[in-house]
């Protein structure tokens, strides 16, 4: 079982459970998971932020030039963006 199916689940959100293989990438598992449970995206990242102990990321509050911290192909490859930037640290959201 995915482990975005798991996380749902563990949510009680109603839906028929999809068959997404364990090795899919969440890219792709994120928008199959979201619908089969019929769940908002906003809800699915708060539910994934909650189960991980995390923060939901706010990408409209972030350092708009924090982004200049990581090169865009690094960025792009990884689906890493930079949100904010403290003294000579960033701090970097998965998306």
């Amino acid at each position: 079982m995915h482990w975005l199916v798991r996380i749902a689940e563990r949510a009680d959100l109603n839906g028929d459970r999809p068959d997404v293989p364990p090795e899919t990438v969440a890219q792709d598992a994120w928008p199959v998971v979201a619908r089969a449970y019929r769940v908002a995206d906003e809800r699915l990242s708060f539910l994934v932020a909650q189960y991980f102990r995390l923060e939901v990321a706010d990408f409209d509050g972030g350092d708009r030039d924090a982004v200049l911290l990581v090169p865009e192909a690094i960025s792009r490859k990884h689906h890493v963006y930079t949100a904010v930037q403290v003294g000579s640290t960033s701090t970097d959201s998965h998306v």
